[in-house]
């Protein structure tokens, strides 16, 4: 499963951006293959408008399954829903992962 988590720098020890549109960059992260893959935001985070569904769609195709994150716009959120992407919510700050690890159990839950 791939994982993506809008993190801060391109780490596993990273913190999650609290953004989503805006995030310094994304991981996706490969549980199969243990791969990261890091996906630059720079070009959407001073954006006027449309930073949230450029995000949504640079998540879609990474060939993520699941994206953790506090929160996402309307417009990305039924984009990111559509494509199949399952969305996790963070309640707080923490590693990525973390972020990665409450996705996976989230996973194993159902």
């Amino acid at each position: 499963m791939k994982i993506a988590v809008p993190a801060e720098s391109n780490s596993l020890h990273s913190l999650t951006d609290d953004r989503f549109g805006r995030a310094k960059g994304f991981l996706v992260y490969d549980t199969e293959t243990k791969t990261i893959v890091w996906i630059d935001n720079e070009k959407n985070i001073n954006a006027a408008q449309g930073a949230g569904l450029k995000a949504a769609q640079s998540i879609i195709d990474s060939g993520a399954e699941a994206l953790v994150t506090y929160d996402v716009g309307p417009k990305a959120f039924d984009l990111i829903q559509k494509s199949g992407i399952i969305i996790h919510r963070l309640e707080t700050k923490v590693k990525v992962k973390d972020a990665i690890l409450q996705a996976q159990n989230a996973s194993e839950k159902k």
